[in-house]
């Protein structure tokens, strides 16, 4: 799959990134998928595809969980709204008080009527 994301993607980040994640360094990649995120957020990037933007986030989120960084995790969850991924970390870290508020909120919402 990242071999085939090398050839396919247009940025330069996502090809260094996927060459960091492909020979194991899960620190630099993350830190290089922040960086293209960031620039597309910013504008600094023209022409990207969204779908090249959703590899970004997916090996962001990939490497986070390969670091154990599931408090940084948790607070991009809660940010873009990642119900699974946001329970995965608060279980992670044992915020058992959250992880119940989050269930009971969510399940809320499901039985509502419409």
């Amino acid at each position: 799959l990242i071999g085939l994301w090398k050839r396919r993607c247009l940025t330069e980040e996502t090809r260094i990134g996927l060459s960091y994640v492909q020979h194991g360094k899960r620190a630099q990649a993350q830190e290089v998928f922040l960086q293209a995120m960031a620039k597309a957020r910013s504008g600094a990037i023209n022409k990207l595809p969204k779908r090249e933007v959703v590899v970004w986030e997916q090996q962001w989120i990939a490497c986070a969980k390969e670091l154990n960084q599931w408090q940084q995790l948790s607070e991009f969850a809660q940010k873009v709204e990642h119900f699974s991924l946001l329970v995965d970390c608060l279980w992670k870290v044992s915020d058992w008080s959250t992880l119940k508020e989050c269930i009971l909120s969510r399940r809320q919402v499901e039985d509502t009527p419409q």
